[in-house]
């Protein structure tokens, strides 16, 4: 149950038994494989730091390279998502249906 490479090992469980990796790590918690890793095989911790980095900094990379779009464009863009997500033969704005009876 606590092995990483076991084929019915939690994550979520291992993490809520030892999330901080202090005395209560069970040998196979997710902590306990990472101290693994670090020790058995630190050029492939050393790759995870890497791109974990990487992948910190992009988005705020990518923030910065995006031209700001105006407000009326960001609605057009809204407005085709969610007609996207409607039924076919349906509208966005639909007025209400007024039923007038005449008797």
């Amino acid at each position: 149950m606590y092995d990483p490479f076991s084929p019915d090992f939690d994550p979520i469980a291992a993490l809520q038994r030892s999330p901080s990796g202090d005395e209560e790590d069970v040998p196979g918690s997710v902590d306990d494989f990472e101290r693994g890793l670090v020790r058995d095989l630190p050029e492939v911790a050393r790759l995870v730091c890497q791109l974990d980095k990487e992948e910190q900094q992009k988005p705020i990379e990518e923030e910065k390279s995006k031209p700001e779009k105006s407000k009326k464009q960001l609605k057009r863009e809204r407005i085709a998502r969610l007609e996207g997500m409607m039924k076919p033969g349906r509208t966005l704005f639909e007025k209400p249906n007024r039923f007038i009876f005449v008797l």
